[in-house]
């Protein structure tokens, strides 16, 4: 049975998104935490596989909450949850390692459940990946497939979060320049561009046990670029 905890000050948002994820998952443990400080409270004392937080609750924002979470020392696939007008800090969160980041609009009790199916399942894809590392003493291999998912993350979600900027913003206008739609699709092809380039290398890249890259694979570093 997965275990997901709510940090949420508000306690009807709360509940409402506990009984979405109850009613949208199969086999799932809420708890539901009323402020940051008990929420890391509870992280120190339980188990869980999924953290969903608001991005400002009463006593910190979801940057604190992120750093207090990396000082336990854990990992937790983490969703921000958010209310509509704050869609400057998205792209800031993605570049903080969370997962995924959720506006709580009217469609929120379908989305929420639907976000965190996908977290459990990396979270469980990481994990079964961390524990064969570890029962075969490849502590090496864990720190490669480590460094391998933050890239990843980073580099996919970073440009995916500038598509969908730029796509709300055009879409948002009744009427705009032609210059300005120009620069704002180059933006966009070179945001996709960068996610071709970045999985294109993880599919074709054939990592194996001896953490050794295929002679024709290109330098890491140069994805970044």
């Amino acid at each position: 049975m997965s275990k997901i905890l709510i940090i949420e000050n508000d306690e009807n948002t709360a509940s409402k998104a506990a009984v979405s994820l109850k009613d949208g998952l199969d086999g799932v443990n809420i708890c539901i935490s009323l402020s940051g400080i008990e929420g890391l409270k509870n992280l120190k004392r339980k188990s869980f596989d999924l953290v969903i937080a608001e991005s400002r609750l009463a006593d910190m924002n979801g940057f604190d909450l992120l750093k207090g979470m990396a000082e336990i020392g854990g990992h937790w696939p983490t969703i921000i949850l958010s209310v509509p007008g704050r869609g400057e800090e998205a792209v800031k969160y993605m570049r903080k390692g969370v997962y995924d980041y959720i506006v709580k609009d009217s469609d929120f009790p379908n989305t929420i459940p639907r976000a965190a199916q996908r977290a459990l399942d990396l979270s469980y894809i990481f994990n079964e990946k961390r524990n064969l590392a570890e029962t075969n003493g490849e502590r090496l291999r864990r720190k490669e497939l480590s460094r391998i998912a933050h890239v990843l993350n980073h580099e996919v979600n970073n440009p995916l979060m500038a598509i969908i900027g730029n796509v709300q913003l055009l879409l948002s206008k009744s009427e705009i320049d032609p210059q300005e739609l120009r620069e704002k699709l180059e933006a966009i092809e070179d945001s996709a561009r960068r996610i071709a380039r970045v999985t294109a290398f993880f599919a074709d890249s054939d990592i194996n046990t001896n953490n050794d890259l295929p002679n024709n694979a290109p330098d890491r570093n140069a994805i970044l670029t």
